[in-house]
Order: C-alpha cells, then structure tokens, then sequence
C-alpha cells in the first residue's frame, strides 16, 4: 500500500540522519533534536527517551523506527 511505502521512507531517512549525525544528534544538539521531532512524528521527550536508552547509533536508529510504528499505529 502507498502508505506503508511513504512511512519506510521515513524510517529510512531516520536511521540515515541518525547514522549520518551519530555525534550531534547522541550528544542531544538542538536543531538535531528538533529534526528528528519533524521527521519522526514523536515527542521531544520521547527523542530523547530514545536516545539516552540507545547509546549507540544504529540502536537509536532501530529504536525510533520500532516507537515510530507505535505512534503510527496510535
């Protein structure tokens, strides 16, 4: 379905952010912070839940892709 495409194009541009950015978006820089908010449809305090849990970037990219389709799914 289309949108099932459109949302794994989102998750694809998260996880590249997030893998591109590693030492600004872990270190919790602001406008990164703010991106991530926009792309990912969550919460600031939800990014940053995400990110202190996953210290890593690729588990921070598996980890908001996993709260991005719990959010969606509402």
């Amino acid at each position: 379905s289309p949108t099932r495409r459109s949302s794994d194009l989102y998750e694809q541009q998260v996880e590249e952010f997030i893998l591109k950015n590693k030492t600004d978006v872990l270190s919790q820089k602001g406008e990164y912070i703010a991106a991530l908010v926009k792309f990912s449809g969550l919460t600031r305090a939800d990014v940053v839940s995400v990110l202190k849990q996953n210290p890593s970037p690729e588990a921070a990219a598996k980890a908001f892709i996993k709260r991005m389709r719990v959010a969606r799914r509402g």
